[in-house]
């Protein structure tokens, strides 16, 4: 779906999405449980919430968008100036450590670029979390912290739930 016409502030949810376990879920839950007041922007496609959630969730692509990462380029921005985007760097599971791939590249890719906007423009609402299981958390944590005074790294996902929440609501 999309909607531009979204009447409540947005939350994306920016992170690691294969392999990456159901944080997406909890998350969408932590925020929900705290405000019906936003609208929780969700890259993933995995879906098994309760329906009550249905109305307050955008999720995956749609027609209007050439690709997902438009519609994701366009919720970013959107959640960077009206809500929030929630970057978490989720841990890599077990079943992730054998593969050839850099877990989470995208997620590290996207957070250097949303760093840089919001070195240029600190009115731009983004909050931080990082697993301590995710590779590099420390690294990234350094460069989060030097790149953006002022801002927590959360350490748990309920933690920056909260602080996305306040953002996208100002309170």
């Amino acid at each position: 779906r999309h909607r531009e016409d979204l009447d409540r502030p947005s939350i994306f949810l920016a992170g690691p999405i294969r392999s990456a376990g159901n944080w997406h879920q909890e998350a969408i839950h932590h925020i929900l449980e705290q405000s019906q007041d936003v609208v929780v922007v969700c890259p993933s496609e995995r879906k098994s919430l309760p329906k009550h959630f249905e109305t307050h969730l955008l999720q995956g692509e749609e027609g209007r968008f050439k690709s997902k990462l438009d519609w994701e380029r366009h919720y970013l921005q959107r959640s960077a100036r009206t809500g929030c985007i929630l970057f978490w760097l989720a841990p890599r599971p077990e079943s992730a450590k054998s593969r050839n791939k850099v877990f989470g590249a995208t997620t590290r890719l996207e957070l250097g670029l949303w760093l840089g906007k919001y070195s240029a423009d600190p009115s731009l609402r983004l909050c931080f979390g990082a697993h301590r299981d995710f590779p590099e958390s420390r690294s990234l944590t350094y460069y989060i912290k030097t790149e953006s005074p002022g801002a927590s790294v959360h350490k748990t996902l309920p933690e920056l739930c909260e602080q996305a929440v306040d953002l996208a609501l100002r309170r």
